[in-house]
């Protein structure tokens, strides 16, 4: 709440509060969206080595069915994508009949993961994001406990990242719980209540891990209603101050180019501006980096509310009507800038 009160923070607050999201997120669709009862997605916040920022925070979003993970950067937005190491194994021996799986761990790991080669059980090779800058993982916790990667480097393995790790966090083998009987124990030490059913708890009977629903409804987030006032002077501000910065540049004729005198096209401008919402919305629903790698449930099936394509046909339209305007042979140039605005 503090994060979002004074709309800042660092790694950490970031990490947490798309932590929860997430958690919401897909405790919601397991109860509420067609398609998704049978899933069993988890997110928990790691603490690790990133390149080239050093020791940072990620949020570690795992299919617990399938074992595969993506890693999400809470600041950037940008996701990569981690197939379980199972279904890498399982592929590549699919691909070499006449070789056991049995300790399979203890061979080198692969330095190249085919993709888009099948098994016999029509299951294709998953391939990880390419460029994971994640270098170490130190740990991972959520609302239930904490979890130290005891997890060592082979020094006969070709590569040092993430690749080499295996993410049951209930291998104590490879994850040692800080604390061992789990939630109970960390609210007990915590000089919580164990106690759910007190005044002021909404009483499920669910797996808290499992439901979408606060245990607590008074830790519910307040959010304050957009400045659609303030929004609005903002843009006539920006507006009038490119419309004069653009003038200028073109009336000086500097470095030898010729002067011009500029006119704007309200008419364009206002057909234009109504693609703004439509670009937003493409932009929301499009992932960054290597996310686009990710297999359901992880990443929906369903449609995006706006595709790229959709938005490219309706501005070469605007286009074409307006080199039909005026004299032959306009063209149109320009570029939409999605960017966050801070004061």
């Amino acid at each position: 709440q503090e994060c979002l009160d004074i709309q800042c923070g660092d790694w950490e607050e970031h990490c947490i509060l798309l932590c929860n999201y997430f958690n919401y997120i897909d405790r919601f669709r397991k109860e509420q969206v067609s398609g998704y009862s049978d899933t069993d997605i988890q997110s928990f916040c790691v603490l690790c080595d990133l390149l080239p920022e050093g020791e940072a925070m990620v949020v570690l979003r795992q299919d617990r069915h399938s074992g595969h993970c993506e890693f999400w950067q809470a600041v950037t937005g940008k996701c990569y994508f981690l197939p379980s190491k199972s279904s890498m194994w399982k592929g590549l021996f699919s691909c070499c009949p006449g070789r056991s799986q049995d300790g399979e761990e203890d061979l080198e790991e692969p330095e190249v993961v085919q993709k888009g080669v099948e098994s016999s059980d029509a299951r294709s090779i998953l391939k990880a994001s390419p460029s994971i800058p994640i270098q170490r993982v130190h740990m991972a916790f959520n609302s239930d406990n904490v979890w130290a990667n005891i997890q060592t480097q082979s020094s006969s393995a070709s590569h040092t990242d993430i690749l080499g790790l295996w993410f049951d966090l209930s291998d104590r083998s490879r994850w040692h719980p800080l604390f061992l009987r789990g939630r109970e124990e960390l609210r007990r030490l915590s000089g919580l209540s164990t106690d759910t059913s007190q005044a002021g708890w909404h009483r499920v009977t669910e797996d808290p891990a499992f439901n979408y629903r606060l245990e607590d409804p008074s830790h519910a987030l307040v959010y304050e209603p957009a400045d659609e006032k303030k929004a609005a002077r903002l843009e006539s501000k920006f507006e009038l101050q490119l419309e004069q910065d653009i003038a200028h540049l073109r009336a000086m004729g500097d470095q030898g180019r010729a002067q011009h005198a500029t006119k704007f096209n309200r008419v364009i401008a206002d057909r234009l501006g109504q693609l703004l919402v439509r670009l937003e919305d493409c932009a929301n629903s499009t992932r960054l980096s290597g996310g686009l790698d990710a297999v359901f449930p992880l990443r929906s099936n369903a449609p995006p509310p706006e595709t790229l394509e959709a938005v490219e046909a309706t501005m070469q339209e605007i286009e074409s009507d307006f080199c039909m305007m005026g004299r032959p042979g306009r063209s149109v140039f320009g570029l939409p800038f999605n960017q966050p605005y801070t004061d």
